[in-house]
């Protein structure tokens, strides 16, 4: 009969990369050999790719995809009773890929003004912006910190006594905004690690070349 031990030696062999009921996790028994490769494959870039293009290209993305779409998610519009309301004369001034920048001249100084749902500042898409241009208006808002535009959040804009912009609408823009908001954060998030993945894949592959 054999030993206890040696008994014991071979049971936990059996066992090895068997999951529940027994049943085989290859995914668990390739596992350390794939980390292996992975960490061989990232070794393969240049230290200028592992210590500068890898995290300023993770920058990049979180600076122009993933913050401003937690910003958005962050964004609720309060109840119109509790909006801030000044009046004066409005302006609109192009802001390059930010949109139209809404301003109010008002006696108590200028207020700069956004409607911030994650890919511009623009409130009011219209064509007649440039006929607006300095007439009186009256912009219901409230205060919301933002990296990319202004503090003043506008949730209703009246141009010569005419909304442009309703309350209602602006709800259902923010709205929209933060139902697409988590899709476009995970796009953005597989897509630099799918480019990444790829390019440690081709480093091993250098590894196997006849003149390597």
């Amino acid at each position: 009969m054999a030993p206890e031990g040696r008994h014991e030696v071979r049971e936990l062999r059996s066992m090895e990369g068997c999951g529940v009921n027994g049943k085989s996790w290859p995914i668990l028994t390739h596992l350390p050999t794939t980390l292996n490769r992975i960490a061989e494959g990232w070794r393969r870039f240049p230290k200028s790719d592992r210590y500068f293009r890898i995290p300023v290209s993770f920058a990049f993305v979180a600076l122009l995809v993933w913050v401003p779409r937690i910003y958005v998610l962050a964004t609720e519009i309060p109840p119109f009773e509790q909006l801030q309301r000044s009046s004066g004369e409005i302006y609109f001034e192009d802001a390059a890929r930010a949109g139209w920048r809404t301003t109010l001249k008002t006696d108590q100084g200028t207020l700069s003004f956004s409607c911030w749902t994650g890919v511009g500042s623009t409130c009011i898409f219209s064509p007649n912006l440039n006929e607006w241009q300095s007439r009186p208006a009256t912009v219901w808002w409230f205060h919301s910190p933002n990296l990319y535009t202004g503090d003043q959040f506008a949730a209703q804009v009246e141009i010569d006594g005419v909304i442009v912009l309703s309350y209602q609408d602006s709800v259902r823009r923010l709205q929209i905004a933060k139902e697409s908001a988590p899709v476009v954060i995970v796009i953005f998030l597989i897509l630099p690690f799918f480019y990444w993945a790829n390019q440690i894949r081709l480093n091993l592959k250098k590894e196997v070349t006849p003149h390597e």
